[in-house]
């Protein structure tokens, strides 16, 4: 990858390079190259091939400058090899002086002309050819793309500008200005000849490559054509009685303000939109608050939400948002048996239901509900505790309450058993002059060994020899039984949920389920049958006395309360079912 990186590299570099190189002639080139070489050390060689390409680089400079005249951009070609030359003659006089460059067998004159006190002028008279084409494009030229052509002149202008008409007339800031005037002239084009907002808008893709980063927008009158544009389109589309048309009117004028708060009328226009788009929010707010249902609420809830992101403080919409939010949801409270409620702490537990069958709960950590630690008791029964309840939750609560009496059964003692292979195995040989015998319980490694084994013999020489081994070197394995007795014995508890609805202010029983929970205890033993070499050494004892009894086992099932998710999730059928949404106070 970094060679690759470094080859794109460098073809940028060559590529860049070569639109401010020039071509030079063979005889320059060669002279320039061989004048390097002799400035280091006189070789007949090099001379040699300095005295070829000399004469002829003098010719040649002659000849460009007179033929630079000839053609239009002549005095490039002129003004790059002034250059060339006298880095030449430079070298080549703090070297050998006047001359001649001798060997032992060669000597060669050196010819100086002072072409470098001449470069300033032909410099000149290129910037100039340059400059002069360039405004010959700019202002005949009406057809955007060939105008930009005109930029690539302006640039050699500057490069081939003398440095003090550089700094005077061929400066940066003109260069520029005349890029830009490019780009601002095709934008005016297209802001003036067009009739719509989506015609004229094509303008400020051209106004925004003016080169003045943030502040291109201070070009000319830019700013003001941008700020009109975006104002007469958002106040055109603050006439509408569309929300999407009013946010993008809302948008239009915040560009404008970000441009220039002091445009026209501006921050009291946008001031007027917001109002408007409230207002639609509100309205839209008031008319899904009125419907009876739990998604009516949710959404009454989100415009109200909306309505407050344009204007803060409007109206009573906080308020109706906190309420549609707490009717948009109902909350879970679960009793046990003796009517405590069950709270575990940092854990508050509502449902979001919905009018459609089945509709899925969504249990969640609720953060609304602060001081629901404080609610020890709940008395379905008790009208006053009911009422406590609503000071502590608000209304919008259903209660899952747990049977007082739930139905026990224990099954039979249940007997199983579990049949598990046990193995043992010896194998003798020879390793090295020396008797080995190994003894395995792991049939896989017994059968790995005996194969390395087998192997081994089949190595000797005859039948006879790997007969006598076999004889000799015996190996054996026995196989036996490892039994696992299990006793089981288990108790179920059928609890019945009884769902009520206290929403109303009086207990309404909407539903009931039955909830299941299961507790179980065994005791195992084992026992064994087959070889005695393959007999485990240690087998667990039968203790049936460690058995819970089933007295025991009552108790615990009986005390084994189902979850709240649990609850939450069984429960869902019937709320759907039966806890239509109810119009509810809330504290």
């Amino acid at each position: 990858m970094k060679v690759v990186n470094n080859f794109f590299a460098l073809t940028i570099l060559i590529l860049f390079c070569s639109q401010f190189s020039f071509s030079q002639t063979k005889a320059i080139s060669e002279t320039k190259k061989y004048t390097e070489k002799l400035v280091k050390k006189v070789k007949t060689g090099s001379l040699k091939k300095f005295a070829q390409y000399y004469p002829e680089a003098c010719k040649d400079m002659e000849e460009i400058i007179k033929e630079a005249s000839n053609s239009e951009f002549g005095y490039d070609k002129v003004a790059d090899h002034i250059f060339t030359w006298g880095v030449i003659h430079n070298k080549l006089k703090k070297a050998f002086g006047e001359g001649p460059i001798t060997s032992k067998k060669l000597s060669v004159p050196l010819n100086y002309v002072d072409y470098l006190s001449q470069r300033p002028e032909y410099q000149s008279k290129a910037a100039k050819a340059h400059y002069d084409f360039a405004e010959k494009i700019f202002n005949e030229e009406k057809d955007y793309d060939k105008r930009l052509d005109a930029v690539e002149h302006y640039e050699k202008a500057r490069k081939y500008a003398p440095k003090q008409e550089k700094e005077q007339i061929y400066t940066k800031v003109i260069i520029d200005e005349k890029e830009d005037l490019i780009h601002y002239d095709e934008g005016c084009r297209i802001y003036d000849s067009a009739s719509s907002f989506e015609e004229k808008v094509k303008s400020e893709a051209y106004f925004n490559k003016i080169a003045l980063g943030k502040k291109k927008y201070e070009f000319r009158d830019v700013k003001n054509r941008i700020s009109e544009l975006y104002y007469t389109e958002g106040i055109r589309l603050n006439k509408s009685n569309e929300i999407d048309d009013l946010k993008m009117a809302a948008g239009h004028l915040e560009k404008v303000m970000d441009l220039d708060p002091q445009f026209k009328d501006v921050k009291d226009q946008y001031d007027k939109i917001c109002q408007n788009i409230a207002a639609k929010y509100y309205s839209e707010g008031l008319k899904n608050q009125a419907i009876e249902s739990y998604e009516g609420q949710e959404t009454a809830a989100q415009n109200y939400k909306d309505c407050l992101t344009w204007v803060e403080g409007y109206k009573d919409a906080s308020e109706r948002m906190k309420t549609c939010s707490q009717r948009a949801k109902l909350r879970l409270v679960v009793l046990k048996p003796n009517s405590s409620f069950v709270y575990r702490p940092n854990t508050d537990w509502e449902v979001y239901v919905g009018d459609k069958l089945n509709k899925s709960i969504q249990v969640v950590n609720s953060p609304l509900i602060h001081n629901v630690s404080k609610l020890s008791e709940l008395d379905i029964n008790d009208t006053q505790s009911i009422q406590e309840a609503n000071k502590v939750l608000g209304s919008n609560f259903l209660v899952l309450k747990l049977s007082n009496n739930p139905k026990v059964s224990v099954s039979e003692p249940q007997l199983t058993t579990k049949e598990e292979e046990t193995f043992y195995g010896v194998i003798n040989w020879i390793d090295e002059g020396e008797v080995k015998k190994e003894e395995y319980t792991n049939k896989k490694l017994y059968d790995t060994q005996v194969k390395a084994v087998d192997f081994m013999i089949s190595m000797l020489p005859t039948e006879e020899e790997r007969k006598a081994y076999k004889e000799k070197y015996p190996r054996s394995h026995c196989k036996g039984t490892l039994i696992t007795h299990y006793y089981k014995l288990t108790a179920e508890a059928a609890f019945t949920v009884e769902v009520w609805d206290l929403r109303s202010g009086e207990p309404l029983k909407i539903g009931e389920k039955i909830l299941t929970e299961k507790v179980g205890d065994e005791v195992s033993w084992e026992t064994y049958q087959g070889d005695e070499r393959a007999k485990p050494t240690h087998l667990k004892e039968k203790k049936l006395e460690n058995l819970t009894t089933k007295e025991e086992m009552i108790k615990k099932v009986k005390a084994k309360v189902p979850s709240v998710q649990h609850f939450s999730g069984e429960a869902v059928e019937i709320i759907n079912r039966n806890s239509a949404y109810k119009k509810t106070i809330v504290n």
